[in-house]
């Protein structure tokens, strides 16, 4: 069974970004994948949304309401387009999970999501459940990025990320990846700047070495309609060494 287009709204994602050490993120990648650079820096980072999704074709259904984070990679595509590899999927929706890499592209892991929004702070907080990584992230609304970003104003980020539409994944299998892409009508961003930031995925030493990452900003979007395609699953292609043995 073809998995189905999902169409809604996202209500609030937040993109928090680091530069980094390109050598550091090749190993971590897919084969055929590589980096893609800005100014000589990898960018990686973490998606945290809450959106609403029904079946495109059956937009009378309510709506599915979930909260979801992902760990990203923004990356070169073996069809050499932008796209973003994301290693792990959480949400704590358990129909989202039960559907993800089964009826629809993306396994999904279970998670528990907080949010605590005022006018001047908006804070998230991701916990992994079992021995998965934990986010915690607060800002505040701003009008321009760091002072130090790769990006030379904020347009600039957006479209970097509006450019990368496909998303691949892990599956079960080590050589196949799950894909789908994003389409947004209303693509918009603005910066928020942030003023607490904890992730026990990007800030392991064992994965990123001290001295190799640092944050480089992060946005926020909002009210945002769109819908979710799945694409074929992608084959990994072998190393040559994959198939010589030890010799």
């Amino acid at each position: 069974m073809r998995p189905p287009t999902l169409a809604g709204t996202i209500d609030r994602r937040i993109l928090v970004n680091y530069r980094t050490d390109p050598d550091v993120v090749r190993p971590l990648l897919p084969r055929g994948f590589e980096p893609l650079l800005v100014d000589r820096h990898a960018i990686v980072g973490i998606c945290l949304i809450e959106l609403r999704l029904a079946p495109a074709a059956a937009p009378w259904l309510r709506p599915v309401r979930s909260c979801n984070g992902a760990h990203r990679f923004a990356v070169v595509a073996p069809d050499e387009r932008p796209a973003v590899y994301v290693p792990e999927r959480h949400t704590d929706s358990t129909l989202v999970r039960l559907a993800g890499g089964r009826l629809f592209p993306g396994r999904q892991r279970r998670a528990r999501i907080d949010t605590v929004e005022t006018d001047s702070r908006l804070t998230v907080s991701l916990v992994a459940m079992g021995d998965g990584p934990h986010v915690s992230v607060t800002g505040r609304p701003a009008e321009h990025l760091p002072t130090d970003s790769v990006f030379a104003d904020p347009a600039a980020a957006s479209a970097f990320f509006e450019q990368a539409d496909t998303g691949y994944s892990d599956t079960r299998r080590p050589d196949r990846l799950d894909a789908v892409t994003l389409s947004a009508t209303n693509w918009s961003t603005s910066p928020l700047a942030v003023e607490r930031l904890e992730s026990s995925y990007f800030d392991d030493s064992s994965r990123f070495p001290p001295g190799s990452i640092a944050l480089d900003h992060a946005l926020v979007m909002r009210g945002i309609h769109h819908s979710w395609h799945p694409q074929p699953p992608l084959e990994l292609v072998r190393r040559p060494a994959d198939d010589c043995g030890a010799s």
